[in-house]
């Protein structure tokens, strides 16, 4: 679906999917039923059941998560804060900013709460250097760094 901007109200509007959605393979599948295999034999080596179950848990999420279609999410970004589905994130709620274009086009936005550290805001067919400009007048900038486990959630295609 396009995203569509509406400027009105000194806010920004638009829409856009949670995520990105990928199809996989069956060769994926066979990966992740392989570590998993792995993981859990690992963990019964280990005589940790526990941490076993939890291995298998987490892959039937995983499983189950990428047949889930991402939901279409209204996001704008107005005076009193960031609205994400009529949630609203006061300004005073939030800490920082960074953006990133290159491989996808995301917002971050770094969260005062310990809940919810980050806030990731996807846009795509948006004007980036109006939505930073825009940004830059409610809460500073920080350069984002991409952390180890974005790099491999995005590697396996989350």
């Amino acid at each position: 679906m396009d995203q569509q901007l509406q400027h009105a109200h000194a806010a920004l509007a638009w829409e856009a999917h949670e995520y990105e959605h990928r199809e996989r393979k069956s060769d994926w599948y066979w990966a992740l039923g392989i570590i998993m295999v792995a993981l859990f034999v690992t963990a019964l080596l280990f005589k940790n059941i526990l941490l076993g179950i939890i291995v298998l848990i987490g892959t039937f999420g995983i499983v189950l998560h990428t047949f889930r279609r991402p939901s279409v999410m209204a996001f704008e970004i107005n005076e009193r804060g960031i609205m994400l589905n009529r949630r609203l994130y006061p300004w005073a709620s939030l800490q920082s900013f960074s953006m990133s274009h290159h491989p996808s086009t995301k917002i971050y936005l770094q969260s005062k709460k310990q809940l919810v550290p980050m806030i990731v805001i996807p846009f795509h067919e948006v004007d980036y250097v109006y939505i930073r400009d825009f940004l830059k007048d409610f809460i500073h900038e920080v350069e984002h760094e991409v952390s180890l486990i974005e790099h491999i959630l995005d590697f396996l295609g989350f």
